[in-house]
């Protein structure tokens, strides 16, 4: 699984991305806020899960996953 770094927050301006900084974040299934890492997968790029959910998240293989972290 490869590992990359989660987008950084601007805390001093508020625009439409900085607004939906968390909405990014949401594990698709239990619906928390992945804040210190995620799991994303090559095939949705809209889609994020926290570490205990990231297999219900698709079928595909282990290498197609990205580890996110800060």
């Amino acid at each position: 699984m490869k590992i990359a770094r989660l987008p950084k927050n601007k805390f001093t301006v508020i625009d439409e991305t900085t607004a939906k900084f968390d909405d990014m974040r949401i594990c698709f299934f239990c619906k928390h806020i992945c804040i210190i890492s995620a799991v994303a997968c090559q095939c949705d790029n809209q889609k994020v899960s926290c570490l205990k959910h990231h297999k219900l998240m698709c079928n595909c293989i282990i290498n197609k996953k990205m580890m996110l972290g800060k």
